[in-house]
């Protein structure tokens, strides 16, 4: 019969065996760190609460109501136009159309949206433009580089 003594000790170099294993047998320990680069994500809100937006800062703001075409701007890379609406002074759904108007080319619809606000973003190509809006409701455009 064994002795209580010898079956704590017993009991002891069991865990530490226990523990030598689970951590690799005794091999010094390795740490791998893995940098993943930030990402943004852009949601509309039918508040009509500004979408969040990258850290990058705007180039150009325009914020009105009513119907607007901003003045021309030139964006030396890609970027990206993220707009806003809210509609909720009026007390009801309304449209918001955006459109894109490069310098020599042709508008390009942008969104075309209904309700009480929203907003979204898109991005484009290095250019020289100029962004309408159509709404009776109150609304903010800004270009970013991206």
């Amino acid at each position: 019969m064994r002795s209580i003594p010898r079956l704590a000790a017993a009991a002891a170099a069991a865990a530490a065996a226990l523990a030598l294993a689970s951590c690799g047998g005794g091999a010094p320990a390795t740490t791998t760190t893995t940098s993943v680069p930030a990402t943004t994500t852009t949601t509309s809100r039918a508040s009509g609460a500004p979408p969040s937006t990258a850290a990058a800062t705007p180039f150009f703001t325009q914020s009105g109501t009513g119907d607007k075409t901003t003045k021309t701007f030139s964006a030396k890379g890609s970027w990206t136009l993220t707009w806003t609406f809210s509609c909720a002074g009026l007390g009801h759904k309304e449209n918001l159309t955006v459109l894109l108007r490069p310098q020599g080319g042709k508008p390009v619809k942008v969104a075309t949206q209904k309700g009480l606000g929203g907003g979204g973003h898109r991005t484009y190509q290095a250019g020289t433009y100029s962004v309408s809006v159509t709404t009776p409701c109150g609304w903010t455009l800004a270009g970013a580089s991206t």
